[in-house]
């Protein structure tokens, strides 16, 4: 038998230990590993998913960058890491353009910025889900 380590585990994929093929699938190979699950992404060689960050989400299995994670899109936000879908819709007097971490942003707690994400300014109204003031 094979003594010594024959490759990396393929993009899209994440071996964990004693993973006998570069593309696992969870149920067939042994090992632990898989296909990246959505929410993560997975480079070539990959120990473990890693998670997309706050204000992005990933929809996609075996995804294998960075830009694989998705911009929270407007007028929703993306609250946590390692989100398959939006967390939510910005609250009523709010605004998000994109990429927003709070339902509720405001330079205040650092999650807005008043120009992309922000409370929304005197003279305009912002029902739930607006994308701009």
């Amino acid at each position: 038998g094979l003594t010594a380590v024959t490759g990396s585990c393929a993009a899209g994929y994440y071996c964990q230990s004693g993973v006998d093929v570069s593309q696992p699938n969870g149920t067939s190979n042994k090992g632990l590993g898989g296909r990246c699950p959505m929410g993560s992404y997975c480079p070539a060689a990959s120990g473990s998913p890693t998670p997309c960050p706050a204000g992005t989400y990933s929809d996609t299995l075996s995804a294998t960058s960075l830009s694989s994670c998705k911009a929270c899109p407007g007028g929703s936000y993306c609250a946590t890491d390692g989100l398959s879908a939006p967390t939510g819709y910005c609250s009523a007097g709010y605004f998000c353009v994109n990429s927003s971490i709070s339902a509720t942003p405001s330079t205040a707690d650092g999650s807005g910025d008043d120009i992309f994400n922000g409370v929304c300014p005197p003279g305009k109204y912002c029902p739930t889900g607006s994308t701009a003031p």
